[in-house]
């Protein structure tokens, strides 16, 4: 059953990265009264005070620390953030609507080269990949009105955000003729700007549950062939190789596989997730204007 976003109060975690800069912009077109001053998620008292004087529709909660490095490096702040942020805000809501962001990462390793659905088995090979798993067993064993997203490998936003990867493939085209590139790690290239129209779609319906978010691909996509097409989709002649094993150094055991199919979305039939590479294109096109 489809409902009118208009003037509904929307909550905003994580104001400052790339998926909510493009939540904003899209949800301010559909006339939405959104909350979107930086806040502490970790400070309970905040919480309480924003959730019962703006009296929120939808909470959208982005917020987290994404990087994985430091996230094993520093697990107690890691968890404080990811995970007890979740317990202090389910605290102060009634039946409003919460829409988590996840990470299609907390599926491991379980799956070598094929996509994961949301039935697949879980299990996280990182410190930020426990403390999305911990936190979506929480909101679904303590509330019923939730989304859970599980995105892919996000791209988007503003092209000088330091989180950007496309923005900085191409620093590294301008940098050196040469870019080695993982051709063994797998993903889905996942658009901003597409989740946040994908959210959109979830609130208007009055949908509820587990989602994989990615952008459509045939076969899961090698970090390799990413960068080849950002590369190639920009008009440039760098040369993209494979990196040797250890090349990319990392404090976590990141999964080499990320990929994931949106098929509980498709089951609902509310799947508006685009092709990766036509929507790889259309960001480009965003930030060569």
């Amino acid at each position: 059953m489809s409902s009118n976003i208009i003037g509904k109060k929307i909550l905003l975690t994580g104001v400052n990265g790339m998926l909510c800069e493009d939540i904003i912009k899209l949800f301010k077109k559909k006339d939405s009264i959104l909350y979107t001053e930086y806040f502490d998620v970790n400070d309970e008292l905040k919480w309480k005070e924003i959730i019962e004087d703006f009296k929120p529709d939808v909470v959208i909660h982005a917020a987290a620390i994404t990087d994985l490095d430091f996230c094993e490096l520093n697990p107690d702040l890691c968890f404080e953030t990811n995970f007890k942020s979740v317990i202090k805000m389910i605290k102060y809501l009634k039946n409003e609507k919460i829409i988590f962001i996840s990470s299609a990462g907390i599926y491991g390793n379980s799956i070598k080269d094929d996509f994961y659905h949301e039935s697949s088995e879980i299990n996280p090979t990182t410190i930020y990949h426990e403390s999305k798993y911990k936190s979506e067993n929480y909101i679904s064993s303590n509330y019923s009105n939730y989304i859970i997203l599980r995105l892919g490998w996000l791209f988007g936003g503003d092209k000088k955000h330091n989180k950007n990867f496309v923005s900085k493939i191409l620093k590294q085209s301008s940098e050196s003729n040469t870019i080695y590139s993982n051709n063994k790690t797998i993903g889905s290239p996942t658009y901003t700007l597409d989740v946040a129209n994908q959210i959109y779609h979830l609130i208007i319906n009055d949908i509820k549950g587990v989602f994989n978010c990615a952008n459509r691909s045939k076969k899961p996509v090698t970090r390799m062939h990413y960068v080849k097409s950002i590369i190639n989709l920009s008009n440039l002649k760098n040369e993209v190789i494979p990196s040797v094993d250890n090349y990319f150094k990392r404090n976590s055991n990141v999964p080499h596989n990320e990929s994931c199919i949106n098929f509980n979305l498709n089951k609902i039939n509310l799947n508006k997730m685009l092709d990766w590479k036509i929507s790889l294109e259309n960001y480009l096109k965003k930030i060569d204007e």
